[in-house]
């Protein structure tokens, strides 16, 4: 999960190479700085909650099962929604 430490690498990464062309790719499209100020081990997650309306409408559960899960595998992937209370019992 991405944390407000990567936030801010991807923003300094961006910051180093502007002026080149498709660099926000390659930094997460993290042209500016993060507006909280957290520490650097709080996950965004935790400040930047998943609108109701994406997760009713499926964006979230495809990428997270055509995406993350392939890439990390089930139990791997599943860790921390498990420790949010986001799954549900029969997954």
């Amino acid at each position: 999960m991405f944390q407000v430490e990567n936030l801010r690498n991807s923003y300094e990464k961006f910051r180093s190479l502007r002026k080149k062309l498709k660099i926000d790719r390659d930094c997460h499209s993290t042209v500016n700085p993060p507006l909280f100020q957290e520490n650097d081990d709080v996950y965004v997650i935790e400040k930047c909650v998943i609108p109701e309306l994406h997760i009713l409408q499926g964006y979230v559960h495809h990428l997270f099962w055509d995406g993350l899960v392939p890439l990390l595998c089930r139990d791997r992937a599943l860790k921390e929604p498990k420790k949010l209370k986001l799954v549900a019992k029969n997954h």
